[in-house]
């Protein structure tokens, strides 16, 4: 096996530890390079699930091991398995040559949830990395399941699919050509995002021996989920669970997979745990808990840190308003304090501390200008625009004022229920005759008119549709036709299955016989008989 001299980088896949050693090789194709680096050429690497483990291990000159954590899913894979036997089947596995077990074996956690492969990156990543190193690499916090925003710039990656239907048995390294055009990153990938990143930097360094079933209990009893009886309050918890993660299930980057939208899971994970997907702890650790070391800390450390840094806050806003009131300059105190300029300059207007703001072209008529304009719900920038001065001047003016701000939420609010109304209804014109549920799930209205104004959605739905009544079968009536069909056939049948095959293979011969008195007996006649 051959040893390279490429350098392992910090936190970079497997798969892309392989493909910058073919692209820095001599060799034209992946087949050769699979020859000299594994002997054998029909290999194909997974994004975060790869075998061969130990062979690039000897190649990148690092230990197994850290490439293990550092280079792949394992720890957060493991970490969803219940059993010891099971981690180690995966780990071997991994560490292996035999990557045929990986699926199956994986399996056991990701209860068949649907996660297609992919290769992402994200694109400041990849300047940087040519900076840094002169070419860029996969990052393997950019290729596990559900990071669909990159947890250091807070971008939006961009992605290729992997395996069938994409980039299958070659080695693709991360260029420009790969990049998609920018997109909104939603609040909310970007919170599952940095806490999937968070666990894993977590468990490569600690394996947590808390028993994950008494974490939740806890944690939900602190938050007011369960009854005296340590019972779910199932229904006020899957409300805010839904409120919370909601718009996971239906951006167009579709970083989950739907049938986890009910979040039925959480109360076996927390009564009854098994083997289930790490996305399924994430969803309810993110919830509970602020970071993954505040969760496996438990909530009385957490209430004490928050409570610290909440003393801490008050401690800071209080020193603030001290120096301020002496005189001081916002500048002279952001710098004594290590806070920002627009902290201190919220800070003292909610305080009635007077501070020299840059008013001197800012006439009482322009600032009442600016209170209509804002009042009615005009963006900041247009008032800023239409007036001439600065976006932080408005700013400043409608924080002045008791309320505004509220108010213009409350604006914002009624525009996009309104946006929102309108799009559901443009939709169910567009598709008439679907049912509620088709609607659910291809009309992103939906589930937010489901948790900000539900009466109105109720009422503008399609009727729900009637249960349809299946009539039993008629089993005389199809004993009468399938005795026509084999008096059809000729005896040349040694079993029942044969015969039941040339039927259409249903299986009823053998399962519904007594149903079937005639039918089996013209079958019988059929059977050849061996000679003895």
């Amino acid at each position: 096996m051959a040893r390279l001299l490429l350098p392992y980088l910090s936190r970079e896949s497997v798969y892309s530890y392989v493909a910058r050693s073919h692209v820095c090789s001599t060799n034209k194709t992946c087949k050769s390079s699979n020859l000299l680096f594994f002997n054998s050429e029909n290999i194909r690497l997974h994004p975060y699930l790869p075998a061969h483990v130990i062979q690039v291990a000897v190649l990148a000159n690092v230990d197994e091991y850290r490439l293990l954590i550092e280079g792949t899913c394992f720890c957060l894979m493991s970490f969803a398995l219940n059993t010891r036997s099971h981690k180690i089947s995966l780990m071997n596995a991994m560490l292996g040559e035999n990557g045929g077990f990986i699926p199956s074996i994986s399996r056991n956690c990701s209860s068949k949830l649907s996660f297609e492969s992919h290769l992402s990156l994200c694109p400041r990543c990849l300047s940087e990395d040519c900076k840094l190193h002169g070419l860029s690499y996969w990052h393997l916090e950019h290729q596990l399941p559900g990071i669909t925003v990159c947890p250091t710039h807070h971008v939006q990656l961009s992605s290729t699919l992997a395996g069938e239907g994409g980039v299958n048995h070659q080695y693709v390294f991360p260029n420009k050509n790969l990049l998609q055009p920018d997109k909104r990153v939603n609040k909310r990938e970007h919170r599952l995002s940095n806490y999937i990143t968070l666990l894993h930097r977590y468990l490569s360094c600690i394996s947590p021996l808390q028993d994950l079933s008494e974490l939740y209990k806890l944690w939900l009893d602190g938050d007011g989920y369960l009854t005296e009886k340590k019972h779910i309050r199932w229904r006020k918890l899957k409300s805010d669970l839904t409120l919370y993660w909601g718009n996971l299930f239906h951006s167009n980057t579709h970083c989950l997979p739907l049938e986890i939208s009910d979040f039925h899971f959480v109360p076996t994970m927390v009564h009854h745990p098994r083997n289930m997907h790490y996305i399924k702890h994430v969803l309810l650790m993110a919830f509970l808990s602020e970071t993954p070391r505040e969760f496996f800390n438990g909530p009385a450390e957490a209430e004490q840190e928050h409570e610290a840094k909440g003393k801490a806050v008050r401690n800071i806003e209080e020193h603030a308003l001290k120096l301020l009131r002496g005189g001081n300059s916002m500048r002279n105190v952001a710098s004594q304090l290590s806070c920002s300029i627009g902290y201190l300059k919220q800070l003292a207007l909610r305080n009635g501390i007077e501070i020299e703001r840059r008013r001197q072209h800012i006439t009482a008529e322009i600032e009442r200008t600016v209170w209509r304009k804002a009042f009615y719900g005009i963006h900041r920038e247009v008032i800023a625009g239409e007036l001439y001065i600065s976006i932080a001047a408005v700013e400043h003016i409608i924080q002045s004022h008791e309320r505004l701000s509220h108010w213009r939420h409350h604006l914002l609010m009624i525009r996009r229920l309104m946006a929102r109304q309108k799009e559901l209804l443009v939709f169910i014109a567009s598709h008439p005759g679907k049912p509620r549920n088709y609607i659910k799930e291809h009309c992103g209205a939906y589930m937010w008119l489901y948790k900000n104004n539900k009466t109105w959605l109720y009422e503008n739905l399609p009727e729900a549709q009637s249960r349809i009544y299946y009539p039993s079968v008629d089993w005389s009536a199809r004993d009468i036709v399938l005795v026509a069909q084999l008096m059809s056939l000729k005896a040349v049948y040694s079993s029942l299955s044969q015969i039941d095959r040339e039927l259409g293979g249903h299986g009823w011969l053998l399962k519904y016989k007594n149903q079937l008195p005639n039918t089996l007996a013209v079958a019988k006649q059929l059977l050849v008989l061996p000679k003895v």
